[in-house]
């Protein structure tokens, strides 16, 4: 089984799907969090009356800021292949009329060529294989107008920092997060993932983890990762890419 569960999540059962869903949630309402999405929203160089696309739009909060920012003269269309996100983003959006949410893959948009001023992806393609990845992309590059962007936020595996006595552990673990492509979740889950996969003995991941437990009661418990933003801007030539 992959370490990254968001590689299949159209595959889940609805339970893990209402779990995922609630995480997602409770990571949006994270201050910085708000001020991530205000800062794609600016990147992305949306005006009123414009026409928006979010790939992979989970429960929708992202879809909110997008259609504040085209207004009701504008559209926004969130893809998300999971059916309980894409449910919760619907009612979510409920007060939106601009904002329709379509269940299906990223790389299938249902769209004529040139017609959206701006495609987002917020913790999106780092989930995607390979062959996955260039289909979305040129899906993306075919639906955006002349001067329009694709605006990508993710996460860098390698930049993971957990603060743990037991650096050699911890090593282990975050270097099979790399390859895997496991950032989504929280550091006990990817210390059970490296358990499943072999990277570290179950010993040692139970030791680590209650080390983990016994860090966070004392109050000094510390993990970081680095956030990429990356917009790029479609002209008739090629693109332009700034990152931020």
């Amino acid at each position: 089984m992959s370490a990254d569960p968001f590689l299949t999540p159209a595959d889940w059962n609805e339970e893990l799907a209402g779990d995922w869903a609630g995480r997602l949630d409770d990571r949006a309402a994270d201050d910085m969090q708000v001020r991530l999405r205000l800062r794609v929203c600016q990147l992305a160089g949306l005006q009123p009356g414009g026409h928006a696309v979010e790939l992979g739009c989970g429960t929708g909060p992202l879809l909110a800021d997008l259609a504040d920012a085209v207004g009701p003269s504008g559209t926004v269309l969130g893809m998300e292949p999971q059916p309980v996100f894409a449910e919760r983003a619907r009612a979510r959006l409920a007060g939106h009329p601009a904002v329709t949410v379509h269940t299906g893959p990223a790389q299938a948009l249902p769209l004529a060529d040139a017609s959206a001023d701006a495609v987002l992806a917020q913790t999106v393609l780092i989930h995607l294989a390979p062959a996955t990845l260039d289909a979305v992309l040129a899906e993306a590059r075919r639906v955006l107008k002349p001067g329009g962007r694709l605006v990508s936020v993710d996460q860098d595996a390698g930049t993971r920092v957990i603060d743990h006595p037991d650096r050699q552990t911890t090593r282990a673990i975050i270097d099979y997060a790399i390859p895997h492509g496991y950032m989504f979740d929280g550091t006990i889950r990817l210390a059970q993932a490296a358990m499943d996969g072999g990277a570290i003995t179950p010993e040692e991941g139970k030791r680590w983890i209650g080390q983990l437990h016994e860090l966070a009661q004392a109050g000094s418990f510390l993990a970081s990762i680095n956030y990429y933003v990356t917009a790029a801007g479609l002209n008739r030539s090629g693109p332009h890419s700034a990152v931020s």
